[in-house]
């Protein structure tokens, strides 16, 4: 994508699918993921879309994500006193989070830009590659962020009622 909320309208519509998914952890991970191809940018480096792009690349970031998240949640559970889900269901939550965030952020820029190599190092293969039209691709994020924003707002309002 070439701005990187675009992704965000999928992350607003899986939170208001699966109200586990931690939403702040996915935009996170989004930004971070662009921040390479930022990075190759400025310094004119091809290709742009590079190792976190890459299926293996966003694994690895997702896993390091999880784990990171997971220690710092526990020690400030630990300081603070507080009892919370055990360590095992936070972890789980964490890595479905950090893998739909950047396996789907792969899926998409795979979609709409030639330089990505999804399954390197085992194939420089795109299937995703134009599967459907950039202008089809962008409007398909904004909907599924306005659709995913009305049904996070109605979940928020059932529990302000009850």
């Amino acid at each position: 994508m070439p701005f990187t909320p675009f992704h965000f309208g999928l992350g607003l519509a899986a939170k208001a699918l699966m109200p586990r998914l931690i939403l702040s952890l996915f935009v996170i991970l989004q930004v971070i993921t662009d921040l390479e191809s930022l990075y190759n940018l400025v310094y004119a480096r091809y290709p742009v879309h590079r190792f976190l792009h890459t299926f293996a690349g966003a694994t690895l970031l997702a896993s390091l994500a999880s784990v990171l998240v997971l220690a710092v949640t526990l020690r400030l559970r630990d300081r603070s006193g507080l009892q919370g889900p055990p360590a095992g269901r936070v972890l789980k939550t964490l890595l479905a989070t950090s893998l739909f965030a950047t396996w789907s952020h792969v899926i998409l820029d795979s979609i709409m830009h030639r330089d990505v190599a999804p399954f390197w190092p085992l194939s420089h293969f795109n299937p995703f590659l134009q599967v459907v039209g950039v202008g089809t691709l962008h409007f398909a994020c904004l909907v599924l962020g306005f659709f995913g924003t009305v049904g996070i707002v109605f979940q928020w309002a059932l529990r302000e009622k009850q």
